[in-house]
């Protein structure tokens, strides 16, 4: 098992024979079955090893589909990965059991359904608040939420016990999280992130955050922590979309184009793989391809009404071409369940404005003056509650013992490239 770990670490093929010797002597080795599937061995290579083992005791029944659901989540069958996990979440035996709760959040994760995610996270902490595994994967989706309030508690939590996680990756994942998104110290956050990338060299999430800090100042170095993320985790859909968006930033357009059909090819035609293409293709002012960025969004909204960030292009779409029926329809769907979402009802007031129901503008412009009242006044009571926390600015730095480094500098100006964007009518393909 050490010498699997020492070849793992160091990318050395060896260590699949090493975990594979570890399941002959003791088949129910879950750490060794979990080092395997990262290590792409297939699925029934390893269940061939342990089904004798497992048919011999009654009781470890549940771990064949534990294998098959944790190889569906290292894979681009997430959805299959979340069929299996609800099984075992709500089998009797594995009740509560918080490897199986974990497991689910990431999948809800990975599929892009972040509030599931926060809330299998919450519960996994809650019932084991020294949990390690999944830390990331949580300060990230707190982060995609906006819920900056869960996240300085989660960060202090973490300060707390800062002696015993000095040594890996998830803690400062979350700690240049909470830096980069409450007090926009960007010198700190970049330097609690490429210390997770120190610790372990193939974190995705902690590519990802570094890419993220870096993609304004040093697009090159951006560029590169998504491209290993993506070499290391290529059924996820975020680093995809981080090259596209670093691409689109550079006007690299082709590029973007490839690396959204990337994400059709590999993830199919989902809510947010549409969503992507259409994005690049509302970049391409040359060729005026907006009413292919309006197909792919109207699809993308059919399968999802509540995806938002396919609602907001469309619904912006549909007001310049004046289509306010049609806008007023996919917004009051999508704010059925966001009731309290500032940006879906100012796009609601403008096209009740542009049908003439100014009543209806009205009332939700008056939806939009308490919500943001009610945000102005939840911040300045965050802020205050910041400034008195341990957590704060220098704090973090001097809790921890550590000396910050500054990011690197600024890019050069780089060189706009033409690019034609081809639409397939049936595939949705972007060449």
């Amino acid at each position: 098992m050490a010498l699997g770990e020492i070849y793992r670490l160091n990318g050395n093929p060896s260590a699949v024979n090493c975990f594979k010797e570890v399941l002959k002597e003791s088949p129910f080795a879950l750490t060794a079955i979990h080092h395997l599937i990262r290590l792409d061995v297939k699925v029934t290579d390893i269940l061939n090893v342990v089904n004798p083992a497992i048919a011999s005791t009654p009781a470890m029944a549940w771990l064949s589909t534990w294998i098959r659901a944790q190889s569906a989540l290292q894979s681009i069958q997430v959805t299959n990965a979340i069929a299996l996990l609800r099984q075992l979440y709500d089998s009797t035996q594995l009740k509560g059991n918080v490897e199986i709760i974990t497991s689910l959040a990431e999948a809800y994760y990975y599929s892009g359904d972040y509030k599931k995610a926060i809330q299998y996270f919450k519960k996994a902490f809650t019932a084991d608040p020294m949990l390690i595994r999944g830390l990331d994967c949580y300060a990230s989706v707190l982060a995609k939420e906006n819920q900056l309030k869960e996240l300085e508690n989660l960060s202090n939590q973490l300060v707390q016990r800062a002696d015993s996680l000095e040594s890996v990756a998830e803690p400062w994942v979350v700690l240049s999280y909470y830096c980069f998104l409450s007090n926009k110290k960007e010198s700190k956050s970049y330097f609690f992130a490429q210390k997770a990338c120190t610790l372990s060299n193939n974190s995705v999430e902690a590519l990802l955050l570094k890419g993220t800090i870096l993609s304004e100042s040093k697009r090159s170095e951006a560029k590169t922590c998504f491209l290993e993320a993506h070499s290391n985790a290529p059924h996820r859909f975020e680093p995809i979309k981080c090259l596209t968006e670093v691409y689109l930033a550079e006007s690299q357009k082709q590029l973007a184009a490839n690396m959204a059909n990337v994400a059709l090819k590999t993830l199919g035609h989902s809510p947010r793989t549409l969503t992507l293409v259409a994005t690049v293709f509302l970049t391409d002012s040359v060729n005026n391809e907006k009413s292919k960025a309006k197909q792919a969004l109207e699809r993308a909204v059919k399968q999802d009404p509540t995806y938002l960030n396919a609602v907001y292009l469309l619904s912006n779409l549909y007001l310049e071409d004046k289509s306010y029926d049609k806008a007023v329809e996919i917004l009051n769907k999508a704010i059925e369940n966001s009731e309290s979402n500032v940006k879906l009802h100012k796009i609601l007031s403008e096209c009740y404005t542009g049908r003439n129901e100014h009543e209806k503008a009205s009332h939700h412009r008056s939806i939009v003056s308490k919500l943001e009242l009610s945000y102005r006044n939840s911040s300045e009571g965050s802020q205050r509650l910041e400034h008195q926390s341990h957590i704060a600015g220098d704090n973090v730095s001097s809790t921890l013992d550590l000396e910050v480094d500054d990011i690197p500098p600024s890019d050069e100006d780089v060189d706009e490239s033409e690019t034609d964007v081809v639409w397939s009518d049936d595939n949705y393909s972007v060449t």
